[in-house]
């Protein structure tokens, strides 16, 4: 697998880069997308062709290493000085593609891990451990629970941390995995084994959402655009949407991309890591999915219809959710201890 990352100036010229910088396959898509969203005949024509001559004008470059792809504009290494009818350009056709996109993918304001994800991967941990069926079926049954704590935007901001030290104030699932970890470790002291349960579901909740790298940053595509008026759903919600329906699509079944569904890297991984702070572990989490960040993104950008067919992000989330195994296993051995 290799990471994906772009110049840095593309994001600081325009909201709408990733049109700029899409693969092969993300032309045909945004081609396609374009084709079937709602806009008229007559303003469809005219999207294709605008796309079709700012590749031309803005070509793109693979530059490829052992480890990394990095793309840029060919010979615009000191930025692209977009015109103003090129910026307006580009805005008509990402928003045309994204009011349908996020309606194909049901963008509805609440990226979240699927719930059957949460209770999957805290239920196989306190099996692993040998917690008793009835308190492993309470974690089991609290996990999904946090995603009804909150409403919009807080249902966000409570649910991610990114680990860029000039972005990691308004996230806060690090502490609110702490913070329920050290209630459940408390009232498992004093007896309250249901509850303690609870409160170790809920912990396993912020941790495993760590483990998703879309929940470790990406703000200004996720969030921000959906926080100012009209309040309408954020710019790029059919990225985050995507991907969580595909991994739960293929929780159970293997994908075309995979020989496993990706539940077995969760029940094979045997592994954990010691925990003696879950703030801390929260955070080394995120720390690590953050790394395949812009390499998700990208490859979930560019697949919008054929997810499952790619390498890629099945390579990130086999990764990413055996992390994530490892680290809720220290998780319920923490609270039990």
């Amino acid at each position: 697998m290799e990471f994906v990352t772009w110049d840095p100036l593309l994001e600081k010229e325009t909201p709408h880069y990733m049109l700029l910088i899409l693969n092969s396959d993300g032309k045909v898509n945004m081609l396609r997308a374009v084709d079937e969203c709602y806009a008229s005949k007559e303003d469809k024509m005219w999207m294709a062709d605008f796309l079709r001559k700012m590749w031309e004008k803005y070509p793109a470059k693979f530059a490829k290493s052992d480890e990394y792809t990095y793309i840029s504009i060919e010979g615009k290494e000191q930025g692209l000085r977009l015109t103003d009818e090129e910026q307006k350009g580009l805005e008509k056709v990402d928003s045309e593609i994204t009011r349908y996109l996020n309606d194909l993918f049901s963008a509805d304001n609440s990226p979240k891990w699927s719930g059957n994800e949460h209770s999957m991967i805290i239920n196989d941990s306190c099996w692993k451990w040998g917690v008793d069926s009835y308190y492993r079926n309470q974690a089991t049954s609290s996990a999904p629970i946090p995603d009804s704590f909150w409403t919009f935007p807080y249902n966000l901001i409570n649910h991610y941390w990114n680990p860029d030290p000039f972005l990691s104030w308004p996230g806060q699932g690090r502490y609110y995995c702490d913070y329920y970890a050290d209630l459940g470790k408390s009232n498992l002291d004093l007896g309250y084994n249901l509850l303690a349960y609870q409160q170790l579901g809920y912990s396993s909740h912020f941790l495993t959402d760590l483990g998703n790298p879309l929940h470790t940053g990406k703000e200004a595509e996720q969030l921000f655009q959906g926080i100012i008026p009209p309040w309408s759903p954020p710019l790029y919600s059919w990225v985050h949407n995507n991907y969580e329906g595909y991994v739960n699509a293929y929780w159970s079944i293997a994908p075309p991309s995979g020989p496993y569904a990706f539940s077995y890297f969760v029940t094979n991984n045997w592994y954990y890591y010691q925990m003696t702070d879950p703030f801390v572990s929260a955070q080394s989490l995120a720390q690590y999915s953050n790394t395949k960040l812009n390499t998700l993104y990208y490859y979930v950008y560019n697949n919008p219809y054929t997810l499952q067919n790619d390498p890629n992000t099945y390579m990130i989330t086999s990764n990413v959710l055996i992390d994530t195994s490892k680290h809720t296993l220290g998780l319920v051995k923490y609270v039990r201890d």
